[in-house]
């Protein structure tokens, strides 16, 4: 990235020395090379507002170009809108081009059920997925600092993770179709707040940060500072180190595996394809290492052990299920591969494609291999109704357990009936239930993996939802002590 071309900055600017460990650290991780367009995270605070003066001075040397992202997350009112404010400002007076949004996050975790701190990361990702359609800029650089490193690590260890989840934040990432670096990882806070005083520069303070209702908060301002006074005073200096050993290890694993890695899976542009018969002779260890390694360059941030859950049950089950992994993440199982798709492109059917029946008639739903028929029978007396069906066990286990079934009153069915993926908000009153509930949060209750959820067959009619596949018909559907046709609904495996 010509690196050597630092030595041309002059050496009695007063960020001469911290301009220089920045280059240091980015050419060794290989965050930019000449002539590449960086957006900048700046919120307004320090350490944001240090990293564009840091980046800004280094741009005519390293031949970088520079857009400003700032997010109002309307969480402080007049304060959030005064800090927008004074962001755009300070970019027109570097001249450097400023996007900037805002999102009400508090009438959006009011309706998602999310915390406002999943809720603001959520948000910022997205208006960073929006910047990029504007300006065609995939890499952004967010202004984590050591510091932040040592806190990610420890709140890492105290809620309980893998030894993967101890290398804390890495300097490069994918999050999707986006590119995230960090190039003030080896950059200690007090540096940055001496750097902002040298050049005379002010900042926004947040005294949000200070809210010790906030798990990182109290880490910052009461456990760490606890540490260090009662039993380390280099507590933060050796949970950075560790971070950094628990990295190397990573990498060489990846190293040691990369035979394993090239028999396994392909990697194209915008997606990577894996041999699932290969994948399913490794070990445990291995396999874990493999989906880890493959999600990390897919862009998803610190995976879980649900991820690795999901997508194994995706690679031992049929062609044509799906799932959303995170952050416009998507995998897909086709043929005897699983297709891991970093959101630029599709990958697969995610959804059932709409199909309309007729009474009688069948259709057959390719994507979930399975037919499904509808038939009227005048001799209710003789069908079992009002059956229990355990949707987790049925669909869980799909296609093993076979035929699925149900009844409704034929004549309070009105045409034509579509059968079609879930839809967002989709809601019904379930048999015998005293009120509507949303699809999702039976889904959820019922504990329905994520890879299975979008293939479970909606059937409506004219007036709305009468069934979702396994569970309970619509209450208005039911079959009464009256009823005198009867509605026969199979899903038949294929």
């Amino acid at each position: 990235m010509n690196s050597r071309k630092i030595e041309e900055f002059p050496r009695d600017n007063p960020g001469y020395g911290l301009s220089r460990d920045v280059s240091d650290f980015a050419a060794r991780h290989h965050l930019w090379k000449p002539g590449d367009r960086l957006m900048v995270a700046v919120s307004g605070g320090a350490d944001s507002v240090a990293l564009l003066h840091i980046l800004h001075e280094l741009s005519p040397i390293l031949e970088l170009e520079l857009t400003v992202v700032h997010l109002d997350h309307g969480l402080r009112g007049r304060s959030s809108r005064e800090d927008a404010r004074w962001v755009q400002s300070l970019a027109a007076r570097m001249n450097i081009p400023c996007i900037a949004g805002r999102r009400d996050l508090r009438a959006e975790a009011n309706e998602s059920g999310r915390s406002p701190e999943e809720g603001a990361r959520i948000a910022r990702y997205e208006f960073f997925r929006e910047a990029l359609e504007k300006t065609g800029i995939s890499t952004i650089a967010l202004a984590h600092h050591a510091d932040d490193q040592a806190e990610t690590v420890l709140m890492k260890l105290l809620r309980g993770c893998g030894p993967a989840g101890l290398g804390g934040m890495r300097a490069s990432r994918r999050e999707g179709p986006l590119r995230i670096i960090r190039p003030l990882l080896s950059s200690r806070r007090w540096e940055l707040r001496e750097f902002l005083t040298s050049i005379g520069e002010s900042f926004r303070e947040d005294f949000s940060n200070r809210d010790c209702r906030f798990l990182r908060n109290r880490l910052r301002h009461e456990l760490l500072p606890l540490l260090e006074q009662e039993y380390n005073p280099k507590i933060k200096e050796g949970l950075i180190h560790l971070a950094g050993m628990v990295r190397e290890r990573e990498d060489y694993l990846r190293d040691r595996l990369g035979d394993t890695f090239l028999q396994l899976f392909s990697k194209k542009e915008d997606e990577i394809e894996i041999d699932c018969e290969r994948f399913s002779i490794l070990s445990d260890f291995e396999q874990g290492e493999v989906l880890r390694h493959i999600l990390w360059e897919a862009g998803v941030n610190g995976p879980c052990r649900s991820h690795f859950k999901d997508l194994k049950r995706l690679i031992a089950g049929p062609s044509g299920r799906s799932m959303d992994i995170a952050g416009g993440v998507k995998a897909f199982r086709r043929d005897d591969s699983l297709i891991i798709n970093n959101g630029l492109s599709p990958c697969g059917p995610e959804h059932l494609t709409p199909l309309e029946l007729t009474i009688p008639g069948e259709i057959t739903v390719e994507s979930l291999g399975a037919k499904i028929t509808v038939r009227q029978d005048r001799r209710p007396q003789l069908i079992e109704l009002n059956r229990a069906v355990d949707l987790n066990r049925y669909w869980e286990n799909y296609p093993e357990i076979g035929e699925l079934r149900e009844y409704l009153d034929r004549d309070r069915v009105i045409e034509p009936i579509v059968a079609r993926s879930r839809h967002p908000g989709d809601r019904y009153r379930p048999l015998l239930m005293p009120g509507s509930r949303k699809i999702k949060d039976i889904l959820i209750d019922e504990k329905i993996s994520n890879s299975i959820r979008d293939l479970i067959p909606v059937l409506e009619d004219a007036e709305g939802i009468i069934w979702l596949a396994g569970y309970r018909p619509a209450h208005r559907c039911r079959v009464r002590k009256n009823t005198k046709n009867i509605l026969e609904i199979s899903l038949i495996p294929v």
